[in-house]
């Protein structure tokens, strides 16, 4: 068996970051994103997806970080933010392998620095949280005494859970920054499965349905500067309830196509994370670990597999690049690295899925405030052996950002 598995200018590139953010859709992913509610974006970002996902501690100056708002704070002007994800799967069973791929648009947000003496930032952007892409084909083969049925089976689904979200941060006192953020969560996941006979004796089948989501969110980021330039970050996120709306149809080569439509709401996963980080002279080196409550969740599961809380750990680092704009171009390239490991929020025939990444990437000046972000992660998930199916993954993942100062400082007197 195979499983495929504001001004004038100022607006228009905010229209074009908002256009660009409708969702593309392409072949096939990772089959292990049938399970509950698809994969997990955590960093999101090329900027730090670059060192393994590592983010809640590690600030940086010309790019947004999603999972700790904290961290707007560091950001020294208004930037504008988008980026694309492309995802190349190798799936292999025990028998057999097959090439799968898919691309999305990754991210659309923008951060704005108020108030940079009290650091005091506002950000807005959209994003996909979860994402679900996947494609299975069996072959049977019935043998019926005289008579002997063969055929295939299609399971398919795309689409996932995208996270709007408004939001702001501040120096609370000190060294210590806070962030907080309210979301709506949105989107669509569609489904079908499909049954096809070779013969003339059986008549072909088929199942549709389409879920579309909808719920609300908050998350809080803490960040903070400690002696001996060590930092530390933490975030909590909260989902409240899942609202789905179903519609669901089915029929055959023997009767009409039959729909029905429900609604209901499913539970929803919470997340907190922690991380330090460290700075000397030209290099930053951090650790981040995540925690995903997810266990209770109740939604796309089977007899073979059950949810269960997760969690991920990662390492990266980076060498700075210098700021000047008269240095070599070679030493304004900021270039990262990273490891990440995260042992995934279900099980498969009583067996834990794991998940192992390497990644390396560069922040690249096109401009005097521009500037591309490139990475490339190199991963593995699953087992091929116990009926299991192997995915071997490289993503590549792109974002072009561009800075400008939108507010003056503000007039004090001390």
């Amino acid at each position: 068996m195979i499983k495929k598995l504001i001004n004038k200018s100022q607006f228009n590139i905010l229209f074009f970051l908002l256009i660009s953010a409708i969702p593309i859709f392409a072949q096939q992913g990772s089959n292990y994103s049938m399970f509950g509610l698809g994969d997990f974006n955590n960093s999101v970002t090329s900027a730090y997806e670059g060192m393994g996902g590592t983010c809640i501690a590690m600030f940086d100056r010309n790019s947004i970080n999603i999972l700790n708002p904290a961290l707007w704070t560091q950001v020294t002007t208004t930037r504008l933010q988008t980026g694309y994800r492309f995802n190349q799967h190798f799936v292999s069973d025990a028998n057999s392998n097959k090439l799968q791929n898919n691309g999305t648009i990754s991210l659309t947000s923008a951060v704005f620095m108020i108030d940079t003496t009290w650091k005091i930032a506002a950000s807005i952007g959209i994003y996909p949280q979860t994402r679900i892409n996947y494609f299975v084909k069996n072959y049977f083969s019935i043998n019926n005494d005289e008579t002997v049925s063969s055929g295939q089976i299609e399971y398919q689904g795309q689409g996932g859970l995208s996270n709007l979200y408004i939001g702001f941060a501040s120096r609370v006192y000190g060294p210590i920054f806070a962030g907080a953020t309210i979301f709506g969560n949105f989107g669509s996941a569609y489904y079908s499965n499909k049954v096809e006979y070779y013969d003339a004796y059986n008549y072909n089948t088929y199942y549709q349905k389409k879920d579309n989501f909808s719920s609300l969110g908050y998350k809080f980021g803490l960040y903070s500067e400690l002696p001996n330039n060590f930092s530390i970050g933490a975030y909590y996120e909260f989902n409240n309830s899942i609202d789905v709306e179903r519609e669901q149809s089915y029929g055959s080569d023997l009767v009409s196509d039959t729909s029905t439509y429900s609604s209901f709401s499913i539970n929803a996963p919470k997340k907190y994370g922690i991380g330090l980080g460290y700075r000397t002279g030209k290099f930053q080196f951090g650790g981040d670990f995540n925690y995903l409550i997810i266990s209770d969740l109740n939604y796309n599961s089977s007899s073979q597999m059950k949810f269960k809380n997760s969690y991920s750990v990662s390492f990266g680092g980076e060498r700075l690049g210098n700021v000047s704009r008269n240095a070599e171009y070679l030493d304004r390239i900021t270039y990262k690295a990273g490891i990440g490991y995260s042992n995934l929020y279900y099980q498969v025939f009583g067996q834990d899925i794991n998940e192992y990444k390497f990644t390396i990437g560069g922040a690249f000046p096109i401009s005097n405030t521009g500037l591309l972000d490139a990475t490339l992660v190199f991963g593995l998930r699953g087992t091929n052996s116990n009926g299991l199916v192997q995915d071997k993954f490289i993503r590549m993942i792109i974002d072009i950002s561009v800075g400008e100062i939108w507010f003056n400082p503000f007039k004090r007197e001390y």
